[in-house]
């Protein structure tokens, strides 16, 4: 298995999307690598809202039980220090043999570029909107780890599945042109 990166500094509030240089740093060489993709979700209460995107990853376990143990510890290690929390998807694989745990995580008002909204879009969508920013690449990194641990400790196969979009850049799903580290830095 490939190390991890070292986790990017806890980005200040309200967090940006994620940069051109974020993704070639986290997203390509070791996320994507790990099972780790861009999934979308359209909010059902909200029909201007542009579909959110989101990072995702599909994990088969041996049963339900170290299914559940897992998602606990996930939840005292990462949520609770993170101070971020994911959704998830838990269901039996179609022969009951596995048991299925999809995890997606984005950050409910992430900042947009100011330089890549028009002001007719500004009124349409706020640049504070859900989005994909380097709290969720911390929390998919420490995802990770947690997960490596199970698989060293032989709890777990990390067999994972992947039916997720993989793009070169993230900016063609958040709808906009990813924003240079320079213009990040300034919002």
């Amino acid at each position: 298995m490939e190390p991890l990166p070292d986790l990017p500094p806890t980005p200040r509030y309200p967090c940006p999307f994620v940069t051109a240089s974020d993704i070639e740093k986290y997203l390509s060489p070791h996320l994507y690598a790990a099972g780790w993709g861009i999934s979308s979700l359209r909010p059902s209460d909200q029909k201007i809202t542009p579909p959110v995107t989101q990072l995702s990853k599909r994990v088969l376990f041996p049963n339900s039980d170290i299914a559940e143990i897992f998602m606990k510890d996930v939840n005292t290690t990462i949520v609770d220090r993170e101070n971020h929390h994911p959704t998830w998807e838990v269901k039996d694989s179609d022969d009951s043999s596995e048991h299925i745990v999809t995890i997606h995580v984005h950050t409910h008002s992430a900042l947009a570029p100011a330089d890549n909204q028009s002001h007719n879009d500004a009124e349409v969508f706020p640049r504070k909107r859900p989005g994909i920013t380097l709290r969720d690449i911390r929390f998919a990194l420490l995802y990770e780890e947690l997960l490596r641990d199970y698989t060293r400790q032989r709890l777990i196969n990390t067999q994972t599945s992947s039916f997720y979009l993989q793009p070169k850049e993230i900016g063609s799903i958040h709808n906009i042109q990813p924003q240079s580290q320079k213009d990040s830095d300034e919002a």
